[in-house]
């Protein structure tokens, strides 16, 4: 039997994504794993994202940065 680590869950913020996100919750706190929720883009999009934070690398790293 496969172990798990951690649930990947892939997310654009939309109605029907909420679901695939609320499912992943619910397995990652059942096998008391992390649970990462992942966003992908294309880079054509960047320009409508120029009021949203976006960070590039580790999350402690790019929330420590915001931060200070």
């Amino acid at each position: 039997m496969t172990t798990l680590r951690s649930i990947v869950a892939a997310t654009d913020f939309s109605p029907a994504s909420d679901a695939v996100v609320h499912r992943a919750a619910q397995l990652a706190a059942t096998h008391r794993v992390s649970l990462r929720l992942l966003l992908a883009f294309d880079i054509g999009s960047w320009q409508i994202l120029k009021g949203v934070l976006c960070g590039v690398g580790p999350p402690p790293k790019v929330i420590n940065a915001y931060v200070d």
